[in-house]
């Protein structure tokens, strides 16, 4: 929705199998319906990966090429004087995979925007493939980082979220029911996550009150990314030590010596403006 961009491509990411065996063709699917429902058409929707990378002990890795890849491929390798960006809202595998094929992507200029510097603590993006997220940050592709899990949300209560997409039409209606229904999955996945012993192995309480839904309030934490494509041109950032992840739950490698310097956003988002943003272009292209 917005005149900054041209959208080449969607892709769908893997998630894990922790509460689907199909989380790669789950998310393809309801971007079908996504798309569907705002009436878009032309625009690419590939699949990704259906499994986190393998790192082998000799250090090889084994990977499934894809969709979403070979678009990432060919779009960082076209010759155009606008640079690519890449909002990644997920795991890294799709990415990763794309610099594995061809590690001369590394070598353009484009932006690849998301996630936030593993700090030891529980992630549930970058520990669905831990190896796919050292490999990105072994790279020597450009990648900015999020602020930071704590500040990568954006707040909006019930009432607010039904008020602006209630009269959106058929995208209105299914924002609000994956809404509707991500708050109850939402608690049902942390109770899960409390009884098989998550907490006190990396998922504290308080990232435990940051993910669970709350009352009448939402939080939207991928959102981060998409503001921060929208920002770029006027946000600076400071350089931070790559790390290497070891697990979803937690723990950095203590032996890893960082190979690279990456970029970590330093300018606040105006969490408002850019939400506010988000529900003005949702009533201006989609208003009934």
């Amino acid at each position: 929705m917005s005149p900054k961009f041209e959208v080449v491509g969607l892709c769908a990411e893997q998630w894990g199998t922790m509460w689907s065996q199909t989380s790669m063709q789950d998310g393809y699917d309801e971007l079908v319906k996504l798309t569907d429902a705002m009436g878009i058409e032309g625009v690419p929707i590939c699949h990704g990966a259906e499994n986190a990378i393998i790192e082998n002990e000799d250090g090889t890795y084994i990977w499934e090429s894809n969709e979403a890849s070979d678009l990432i491929v060919a779009e960082a390798l076209k010759e155009d004087e606008r640079p690519l960006v890449v909002i990644v809202t997920g795991t890294m595998t799709n990415v990763a995979i794309a610099y594995l094929e061809h590690p001369e992507i590394a070598e353009k200029e484009f932006y690849i925007i998301g996630n936030s510097l593993p700090t030891g603590g529980w992630d549930f993006n970058l520990g669905n493939d831990c190896v796919a997220t050292n490999i990105c940050f072994d790279s020597n592709m450009e990648w900015y980082l999020n602020g930071g899990q704590g500040e990568a949300t954006f707040k909006c209560s019930s009432t607010e979220l039904y008020n602006h997409l209630k009269n959106t039409g058929a995208v209105g209606e299914y924002l609000w029911n994956r809404a509707m229904w991500a708050k109850g999955e939402l608690k049902a996945r942390i109770a899960a996550d409390i009884e098989m012993g998550f907490v006190g192995q990396g998922l504290n309480t308080l990232e435990l009150k940051s993910y669970y839904p709350n009352g009448e309030i939402f939080e939207f934490g991928d959102f981060y990314a998409v503001s921060r494509a929208l920002s770029l041109g006027y946000t600076t950032f400071n350089e931070v030590d790559s790390s290497h992840l070891l697990s979803m739950v937690g723990g950095l490698d203590p032996t890893y010596v960082p190979t690279r310097k990456m970029k970590q956003c330093a300018t606040p988002i105006d969490i408002n403006c850019y939400l506010q943003d988000f529900f003005e272009k949702l009533e201006y292209y989609f208003g009934e």
